[in-house]
């Protein structure tokens, strides 16, 4: 297990932030469940975020796994975009705010 904490939880939201920020991106939607955590880390550093997938200009996630959530998403034709990319055979990721037995 690959456990992501605090100090490098925000070492990516910065690096989230950049790119946002080199697409122009104002307003976001964070993909139910912690893409809300990482909208509301992105909010702290002027990011808006919207109500629904259909009035953002990104949507945002924590990690990417299958593809099968962003695919979802894709109805919306706007940018998807995640912390972390998980390869299939890497390790599973536990965050710093998930609880110990949490997955």
């Amino acid at each position: 297990m690959r456990y992501i904490d605090k100090k490098e939880f925000d070492d990516l939201v910065q690096e989230l932030l950049l790119n946002l920020e080199k697409l122009n991106v104002k307003k976001i939607f964070g993909i139910p469940r912690n893409g809300c955590i990482v909208a509301l880390a992105l909010e702290k550093h002027g990011m808006e975020i919207v109500q629904k997938p259909e009035d953002a200009q990104a949507i945002v996630d924590d990690v990417v796994e299958t593809g099968r959530t962003f695919k979802e998403y894709m109805k919306y034709k706007t940018p998807l975009l995640s912390l972390v990319i998980k390869k299939p055979g890497d390790e599973w990721i536990k965050w710093w705010f998930e609880k110990p037995d949490q997955k």
